[in-house]
């Protein structure tokens, strides 16, 4: 309906509303985290990071990062509301949907859909799941990208994270971050496949699309973080929200 919202890490589960991406209203309060598996101080509504909004079949759907390692909680949860801003509920209160962060639920042109989310093992790394809606995965997660050996992606840590896809022109691409978010080397790079499953590190763009950099005096492009691609107010232009 013409509108855009945005919620992002340290907004505490506040979302703000925009017409053109440019000018944002007031900040709006649309969720906090009532369930079994966040005790304590990761129940707290500055614990919810990296999410996911999408919309589907009427129903608005919220996915959020707990990321609290030293709590030993690191996981991805679920919300849904029937109003963009909420209140957003956990339909499923006693344990988390998924592992571990940066959750993307892709809808293709069938109405398929695709859960990506992001897992640790010896690095941060791209999973791709089919789900046969918001709340119910289905089949076995795949691995798709890893932190390719000897290229741009290993300036530090090994990191592919904050997973975002879109199909143009009867191909898929899929966004993300590479390095470490807080080393002077996060930036974004694509991968592109036939299909939503199909993405594998020998599918990535050899560079980076978005870097750290100095565009004019006074001001500084430095970490691009998790990236959203999105049609602009004309209808026409593509947005890189990051």
């Amino acid at each position: 309906n013409g509108e855009y919202y945005i919620i992002r890490n340290s907004l505490a589960g506040d979302m703000f509303v925009s017409s053109d991406l440019v000018h944002w209203g007031n900040r709006t309060h649309v969720f906090s985290m009532h369930n079994e598996w966040t005790p304590g101080n990761t129940s707290t509504d500055r614990n919810i990071n990296a999410c996911d909004p999408s919309y589907y079949n009427g129903i608005f759907n919220l996915y959020w990062s707990v990321d609290r390692g030293d709590q030993g909680v690191v996981q991805i949860g679920h919300a849904v509301s029937d109003q963009p801003l909420g209140p957003y509920h956990e339909p499923e209160t006693k344990h988390w949907f998924a592992s571990k962060i940066d959750a993307h639920l892709f809808r293709d042109d069938n109405g398929s859909l695709t859960f990506f989310s992001v897992k640790f093992d010896a690095g941060n790394h791209v999973w791709g799941q089919p789900a046969l809606d918001p709340s119910t995965l289905t089949g076995e997660p795949r691995l798709l990208l890893s932190a390719t050996p000897h290229s741009w992606e290993l300036l530090d840590d090994a990191v592919n994270e904050g997973p975002f896809v879109l199909k143009y022109r009867g191909q898929y691409y899929l966004i993300y971050n590479a390095n470490h978010t807080a080393k002077g080397h996060y930036a974004l790079g694509c991968a592109v496949a036939s299909s939503p499953l199909a993405f594998s590190n020998s599918s990535k763009y050899s560079d980076p699309v978005v870097e750290k950099a100095f565009p004019a005096p006074g001001h500084r492009l430095a970490a691009p973080g998790q990236p959203t691609v999105i049609r602009g107010p004309n209808g026409l232009e593509w947005w890189l929200v990051y």
